[in-house]
């Protein structure tokens, strides 16, 4: 049995009308308005008006069943086809990789725009706080700062970076995502000039003016090798890096000695 409707709680109260016809056959309900389409079983008729068993809320006798997947797991969703897709992934795209409904992702972040903004501030948080882990992890120092500089980028496929730059070149066109990603660099730089301090880099710059540096070369070693992928990510973003940090790593000497 097929029903189409304008809106969800039309359909809703089809499903849930005590006489409803066609009892013991499936139904399915696709709703213009909201893109959700809903697969289920219209019972066979009881004193208590039983509803059609489906996997919308709104058809589990008006009692909202409880989330079975995360806002992160979603996050995590999108990131993947993000890798996968580059920016014209679609919330089908997400849905589909999370193993949930397309209505489960709209009624959560609402719409694409929605899920890049809510990923773009979840980065913020975990960037600063993988770099302190990797930091920590290596004993600090010297050491720490160049583990949380290397495990900023995780290693990846020419593809999965190309597609990641595509979409960063789409967030930049958008104020507000543009917005949030100053935040997220900001959050970096903060936590690269914490760890500059405890580096023991007597010819570097302030610790501001080398968070910058530092965030401008790993960010433009990860882009020039999505255009030319030469060797593995991970060894182009080293070797870059050392060269500047082993620089700096230098004691200062007089002119003339």
């Amino acid at each position: 049995m097929l029903l189409l409707t304008d809106t969800l709680p039309g359909a809703c109260a089809f499903a849930r009308h005590p006489r409803v016809p066609f009892s013991g056959q499936p139904l399915v309900v696709v709703s213009r308005v909201f893109a959700v389409t809903t697969i289920g079983y219209v019972p066979e008729p009881d004193p208590e008006g039983a509803l059609a068993r489906v996997n919308e809320q709104c058809f589990n006798n008006g009692v909202a069943r409880p989330r079975k997947i995360t806002d992160e797991a979603l996050q995590e969703a999108t990131s993947r086809a993000i890798e996968e897709l580059g920016p014209g992934f679609t919330v089908a795209d997400v849905a589909e990789r999370a193993g949930v409904s397309v209505g489960t992702v709209a009624g959560r972040f609402g719409s694409k725009a929605g899920l890049l903004r809510a990923l773009m501030i979840s980065a913020q948080d975990k960037a600063a706080t993988g770099m302190r882990d990797r930091a920590r992890a290596a004993g600090g120092g010297y050491a720490g700062l160049r583990a949380a500089l290397l495990g900023w980028f995780p290693a990846m496929s020419p593809d999965v970076a190309a597609n990641n730059v595509a979409a960063l070149g789409v967030d930049l066109t958008d104020r507000e995502l543009r917005a949030l990603l100053g935040e997220l660099f900001s959050a970096v730089e903060k936590e690269i000039r914490t760890l500059v301090r405890a580096a023991e880099l007597p010819s570097a710059p302030s610790p501001a003016r080398a968070a910058r540096v530092l965030t401008g070369l790993v960010n433009g070693s990860v882009l020039a090798w999505s255009v030319q992928p030469k060797g593995a990510l991970t060894t182009r973003v080293a070797g870059d890096l050392d060269a500047v940090l082993e620089a700096w790593r230098q004691p200062i000497t007089e002119k003339g000695d």
